[in-house]
C-alpha cells in the first residue's frame, strides 16, 4: 500500500506525463488533497454516497466551474493513480442553462 505522499507524487508524475498545464496540475492536486482532508481517508475507500455528500457540501461553497474541476481532478486520480474505473460520473450535473438566441 502506498503512503499518502507517494500517491501525491504519483499523481503529480501522471499529470506531467499526460501533458497537463501547471494550472491544471495544481487544481487536480488540490482536488485530491481536499477530498482526503474532508474524509481523512483515501479516495479509493470512498463510496458513491460519500462523494454525493462531499459534492453537496462543495456546492454550498464553490461555483459550478470549480465543482467540474474537482470532478475532473478526482476522475484523473482514479484513472491514472489508483488505476480504477470511475463509476460516479453522474453524481453531480450542472444545471442546464437555456440561453435566448441572439436576435439581430
Amino acid at each position: 500500500m502506498y503512503k499518502q505522499e507517494e500517491l501525491y507524487q504519483k499523481l503529480e508524475q501522471n499529470l506531467k506525463l499526460q501533458g497537463k498545464s501547471v494550472k491544471t496540475c495544481k487544481a487536480y492536486m488540490r482536488a485530491a488533497r481536499r477530498v482526503v482532508s474532508y474524509f481523512d481517508r483515501w479516495p479509493s475507500d470512498l463510496t458513491s454516497d460519500d462523494l454525493k455528500t462531499y459534492f453537496a457540501e462543495l456546492l454550498k461553497k464553490l461555483s459550478w466551474s470549480s465543482i467540474r474541476i474537482e470532478i475532473f481532478g478526482l476522475q484523473f486520480f482514479w484513472k491514472f493513480v489508483l488505476e480504477k474505473k470511475w463509476d460516479w460520473v453522474s453524481i453531480v450535473k450542472p444545471p442546464i442553462v437555456k440561453k435566448l438566441p441572439d436576435v439581430l
